[in-house]
């Protein structure tokens, strides 16, 4: 197959002028949390540093040492060495998981001292003559003969209290052919300790703005150009070669010949095994849209093939964000490669998708949040992260690739966005609405799961950035509906917000809502997440007070839902009629109001 002898041979520096130079990185897997999070108090994190030796490079006394990090306790026995891919044992020459006790395997814990002896004749002590022997690309594991690549890894258990964090490190220690050692760090990264939040609905304004608003745009061009925002990884145009490792392209279409039929040959994929795909914009499930073909308009997307050791792939500062609001960051992704894995014992191609896509997000330098491994679906999927946004109004905003390369961990990005969260559970708020009266703006909301709620705090704006206190409405015990009176002159325009605050002090914010007097407000309809659980929840912005009817049929035709809902001049929330739950399955939702029909394609999961 052609696939044997398509090898990837830039190193981990992403160019061939750096071919034979060393790398190292670190990373942290949250075994808590394998499907994504946050990192939280009690979690378990198994924290990992690479090193990648390339070819016709040489080293020898090669151990790494760590100091289990303040504000964790270490799992005992938990020292390993392990393949790119995560994997030990067998025949894998030179992995395995080893005691805490000296002298009898390659790992050793002396108080929160750890050290872990790397390569062949590696040996069981922690002097420095207890470092293995390694040749670039020749010593197991080994990916093709390219490169040696390898990890040290233990697990902690995080003590860390809710906003502390964690610092994480860790030193490669080895000789080439001077007499001393050579101490290469890995890349610090601090670690927040964070609850995990779950946002009911998102705002419409999305606060990512490079990049076309996280798109990446659109075109007829095949190869779109490189973007300012991608770092640490060089661009390329797609061929069937390229991306390589450490290398990203933009395209419309991830076949090299911008294929579009049913049965593409292997000149038609990139390596003859990477997925043909298009962009996901303007999609709500994991379908995305068909790749565009020659001189068409599509949409493009992020294209990624990673690089030996992790690194950070996208980078923008987003402005405009209010101080102690609760936000979401929500993106979507595609595992392109069923067939990637490399046997580490051999070097040899292996039918498996290898290293699994598995991507950080930091914000001002701290890592918030790891996606956990994507595992190859055929399909896009989204992951999605809700925060605090404490005293910031700006922040940098990075997305780091999370795993190493070498054989697998290639994967397409779409549809980067930060959105304010509509309400947070489990105080759930919803139906938040407002209109004008006679005395003044009429707010009204739905709250549940508010046992730990003392009070509502209404506050109100202007311009949507700056917000004064409008008043109290305390908890009523038993109490779900909640109404509250602004007695303000009218303007055309104001932005309104709950501040939920808790018994223990915590304020926590709803999303925002528009209240407007006169003019025009352009009609919307959103369906809040999307895909979603049985029960869907849609939000409809309108001029006026009027009627829209609803009906919800399954791609066949069936209506399985339909009813009439009551819009205010405003924004108006709302929800399946009580008692009626939605199969999974895909629909369209239409709308009908205004003398007009919009329609929105609705997927819901089992849950």
């Amino acid at each position: 197959m052609i696939r044997y002898i398509i090898i990837v041979i830039s190193s981990c520096l992403f160019s061939s002028v750096t071919l034979a130079q060393l790398e190292v990185s670190g990373s942290f897997h949250n075994l808590s949390k394998p499907n994504g999070g946050p990192v939280s108090t009690g979690d378990i994190i198994e924290i990992r540093a690479v090193i990648s030796v390339p070819k016709f490079t040489d080293i020898t006394r090669l151990r790494y040492t760590d100091v289990v990090p303040a504000g964790t306790v270490y799992m005992p026995n938990t020292l390993k060495a392990i393949t790119n891919e995560g994997v030990y044992g067998g025949l894998i020459g030179n992995t395995g998981v080893y005691t805490d006790v000296a002298g009898d395997d390659r790992g050793t814990v002396t108080g929160t001292d750890i050290q872990i002896n790397i390569g062949d004749a590696a040996g069981n002590g922690t002097a420095a003559t207890d470092g293995g022997n390694v040749s670039g690309g020749v010593t197991v594991p080994r990916y093709q003969d390219r490169a040696t690549i390898i990890q040290a890894a233990y697990q902690v258990q995080v003590t860390a209290a809710t906003d502390g964090s964690v610092a994480l490190g860790g030193t490669f220690r080895y000789r080439n052919s001077s007499s001393a050692d050579i101490i290469n760090n890995v890349p610090a990264r601090t670690l927040t300790i964070l609850p995990e939040l779950s946002c009911n609905g998102q705002g419409f304004t999305n606060f990512i703005a490079a990049e076309s608003g996280g798109t990446f745009g659109n075109g007829t061009a095949q190869n779109r150009g490189s973007s300012a925002n991608a770092i640490d990884f060089s661009y390329t145009p797609i061929t069937m070669w390229t991306p390589d490792d450490g290398s990203y392209t933009i395209i419309k279409n991830s076949s090299p010949t911008q294929y579009t039929g049913g049965s593409p040959g292997l000149t038609d994929k990139v390596f003859g095994i990477w997925d043909i795909a298009g962009d996901h914009t303007g999609t709500y499930d994991g379908l995305g849209n068909p790749p565009a073909g020659n001189g068409a308009n599509g949409g493009y997307m992020l294209l990624v093939n990673a690089s030996y050791a992790p690194n950070s792939i996208f980078s923008t500062t987003v402005t405009g964000l209010m101080a102690n609001t609760t936000y979401t960051l929500s993106f979507w992704l595609r595992n392109i490669c069923a067939m990637c894995g490399y046997n580490p014992a051999t070097g040899d191609p292996d039918p498996s998708p290898g290293v699994r896509p598995n991507l950080a997000f930091e914000v001002n330098g701290l890592d918030l949040y790891t996606t956990g491994d994507l595992n190859y679906t055929g399909q896009w999927v989204e992951k999605s992260f809700t925060f605090n946004s404490g005293l910031l109004t700006s922040a940098n905003i990075t997305i780091k690739n999370n795993a190493p390369g070498g054989g697998g961990n290639d994967w397409q990005l779409d549809d980067i966005s930060i959105t304010s969260c509509l309400s947070i559970l489990p105080v759930k708020i919803s139906d938040f609405n407002g209109s004008y009266v006679n005395r003044g703006v009429r707010l009204v909301w739905k709250a549940e799961g508010i046992n730990e709620v003392e009070s509502f705090i209404v506050e109100y704006s202007n311009d949507g950035k700056e917000f004064k206190e409008a008043g109290i409405q305390k908890v009523i015990s038993g109490a779900k509906n909640y109404s509250f009176i602004h007695d303000r002159l009218p303007v055309n325009k104001t932005y309104y917000r709950l501040k939920n605050i808790s018994k223990k002090g915590t304020p926590v914010y709803s999303g925002i809502i528009i209240v407007r007097t006169g003019g025009e407000i352009p009609q919307q309809i959103r369906l809040i997440n999307n895909p979603s659980g049985p029960i869907p929840t849609f939000s409809v912005s309108s001029d006026k007070e009027e009627d829209a009817d609803v009906a919800i049929t399954d791609m066949a035709g069936k209506t399985h839902v339909n009813f009439r809902q009551r819009c205010i001049a405003g924004t108006t929330g709302f929800t399946l009629p009580a008692g009626r739950r939605l199969s999974p399955g895909v629909y369209i939702v239409r709308f009908n109001f205004s003398g007009k029909q919009i329609n929105k394609r609705l997927v819901v999961t089992a849950q």
